[in-house]
């Protein structure tokens, strides 16, 4: 045991005798150990770890990407290292000065195990990092200034994080690239029985509940993507993410937790992002696929766009692509298109709004902000014209008034939003 641990470790819990504190660190260690048997997610992991230490941490790949962090920040985190990798989830190597890029590159190649700097982005806290598998375990004194024990229990946390990360990977409960999941999304055909020993590791079955999202950035490098894709694998667990057609494609066994993580999430990193519908057979996802693919064409960054926003506006668009929408729509509201007066404008809206409103006038009036009779003074100069009884309208003739409504309008409802 290490002098210096027991005297930080009396520092953080009020100066406790040194049995106390022997005790404490080796229930510490206990606790560290049994998250990790348990295999438990390593967010949690560091966690259990961070108790003994005054800082937060931060857990990176080799990228520099952030895999997790850790702790409370009981002072601002404005101007330091920490307020961006908190906004973005990453911290390129690029931001610091050159004299820092190279002794960052030093020690990464030398057997050094932690690293002390200062740093002229954030010169009144000192930084300290240590290898961590593939990646590095770091801190700044942002509450408190390190001590020699805190360093020694985060190399000590290091080797807890390293020991975790290898548990998971050796497990098999990787979420990258599954074979038989990119065979799904080229078309083609999986055994179901193949397909389900496939999916065994993420104790996934091929029936349920499943939402398909794609993912890109619209930045140019990939350091957004990834923090993102690594913060998304620790808020919803289990996830399925493959490289597809120069796409993230994100399978998630809990959609509701991930379409609402996407919402929050996505306009913080200006990604482009789509969702399938909900879906509840694996071996079906083809189609779920495409839909989400769709779906894509029509989103921009910040947003995430599903297919059934875009539905209406995708057959319009398909329509217009094959045949000219006129020759789709009733004679006598394109008539009403074509005098292009506002008032037979607002008959076409009218209408369109009744049909989408199941006949309903009071919701129709109240959608549109119309008087009740001046809406059916309306309604009733449509029946004169078309010849139909809006009440009494069969199913075909119901989708062609609609269709033609919709074909007429300006611009598609998505669109315009």
């Amino acid at each position: 045991m290490r002098e210096e641990i027991l005297n930080h470790i009396a520092l953080v819990m009020g100066n406790m005798s040194k049995s106390d504190c022997l005790e404490e660190y080796h229930k510490w260690r206990e606790n560290c150990l049994i998250t990790i048997a348990e295999q438990r997610q390593i967010n949690e992991v560091l966690s259990v770890g961070v108790k003994l230490l005054n800082n937060p941490v931060a857990l990176f790949d080799s990228s520099i990407n952030l895999i997790a962090y850790a702790g409370e920040f009981n002072e601002p985190t404005d101007g330091t290292i920490w307020e961006m990798i908190l906004q973005y989830g990453y911290s390129k190597p690029e931001v610091f000065p050159k004299v820092e890029q190279k002794i960052i590159s030093d020690w990464i190649l030398s057997d050094t195990k932690t690293l002390h700097f200062d740093s002229a982005l954030d010169p009144a806290h000192d930084h300290m990092t240590t290898k961590c598998f593939k990646g590095m375990l770091s801190m700044i004194d942002l509450n408190k200034r390190f001590t020699p024990g805190e360093e020694a229990l985060l190399e000590e946390l290091a080797s807890f994080a390293e020991l975790s990360l290898k548990t998971t990977e050796i497990s098999g409960r990787s979420t990258s690239n599954i074979y038989y999941i990119n065979r799904l999304l080229e078309g083609m055909n999986v055994d179901s029985a193949v397909l389900a020993q496939s999916l065994k590791p993420l104790r996934w079955s091929t029936e349920g509940e499943y939402l398909l999202a794609i993912l890109k950035s619209s930045h140019k490098n990939d350091y957004v993507i990834n923090s993102f894709i690594q913060r998304l694998k620790r808020s919803v667990s289990g996830t399925i993410v493959q490289n597809h057609e120069a796409n993230t494609i994100v399978i998630s066994d809990k959609p509701e937790k991930l379409k609402h993580y996407l919402q929050v999430e996505i306009p913080k990193f200006e990604i482009v992002a789509s969702v399938s519908p909900i879906f509840f057979h694996l071996d079906k996802l083809y189609p779920s696929y495409i839909q989400a693919k769709i779906s894509f064409s029509f989103s921009e960054p910040g947003k995430v766009i599903s297919f059934e926003d875009v539905y209406t506006d995708y057959l319009l668009e398909t329509i217009s692509k094959h045949t000219e929408p006129s020759a789709l729509c009733c004679p006598k509201l394109l008539e009403l298109k074509e005098e292009g007066s506002p008032h037979n404008l607002d008959l076409i809206e009218n209408l369109r709004v009744l049909l989408l409103s199941g006949g309903d006038i009071a919701e129709t009036a109240r959608k549109l902000h119309l008087h009740r009779n001046t809406l059916i003074y309306r309604i009733e100069k449509l029946q004169s014209l078309l010849g139909y009884d809006l009440k009494l309208l069969d199913e075909s003739r119901y989708f062609y008034l609609l269709m033609s409504c919709m074909l007429l309008s300006q611009e598609p409802s998505h669109r315009s939003q």
